[in-house]
C-alpha cells in the first residue's frame, strides 16, 4: 500500500489484482466486480493491473452525515485533481455519485456511468451501448493508443 500511495511503478500498480494479495478483502471485492472483464473480456490480470486506476470518493458517506459537499481534507482534493487530469486523456467511467462528481467538475456529467449505481460490477449488463467493449479495449495491453499513466504525470 505504501508503494501504491507513493505512485511507485511496479508489476501490479492496481495492487488488489496482485496475486500476492488475493486473500485480502479488497482483492476479493475488486476481483468479484471485475471478474467479467477477465472471463468474458479475455483480459490478463497483470495487464489490467497496469492500466486500471480506481479513484474513490473520499471520505465515504455515512447514514447520518451523507456525502460531504466541499472537500474536507487535502487527500480528497488530491483525488479530485487526479480524476480531473484523466478527463479527455483516458476512458473515465463513473461507478457512483454522478451528482457529486459533477459538482467537482461539470465535465464528470458527460462521462459514462454504470447503469446501477448500487452495483459496481463491470459487465455488459451493467453498461450501456458499447461501453463494456470500450472498457475491454482500453484495458487490453497494446489495445489503447492513449498514453500510459506514469509517476511523472501524476500531481505532486
Amino acid at each position: 500500500m505504501i508503494r501504491n500511495l507513493g505512485h511507485e511503478l511496479w508489476d501490479y500498480a492496481f495492487y488488489p489484482l496482485n496475486p500476492a494479495f488475493a486473500w485480502t478483502p479488497v482483492a476479493k471485492w475488486r476481483t468479484q466486480r471485475l471478474r467479467t472483464l477477465f472471463d468474458e473480456g479475455g483480459l490478463d490480470r497483470a495487464c489490467v493491473a497496469q492500466r486500471l486506476c480506481v479513484i474513490e470518493w473520499f471520505p465515504y458517506h455515512s447514514r447520518k452525515a451523507g456525502l460531504p459537499i466541499k472537500p474536507v481534507c487535502p487527500s480528497q482534493a488530491y483525488s479530485f485533481e487526479i480524476a480531473q487530469q484523466m478527463l479527455g486523456k483516458k476512458l473515465v467511467v463513473g461507478m457512483r455519485a454522478e451528482k457529486r462528481w459533477s459538482e467537482v467538475d461539470q465535465k464528470f456529467a458527460n462521462i459514462p456511468y454504470l447503469k446501477n449505481h448500487q452495483c459496481c460490477h463491470v459487465s455488459p449488463g451493467n453498461t450501456r451501448g458499447t461501453l463494456f467493449s470500450e472498457i475491454v479495449d482500453a484495458l487490453r495491453c497494446g489495445g489503447c493508443s492513449q498514453p500510459e499513466i506514469t509517476k511523472q504525470s501524476l500531481p505532486k
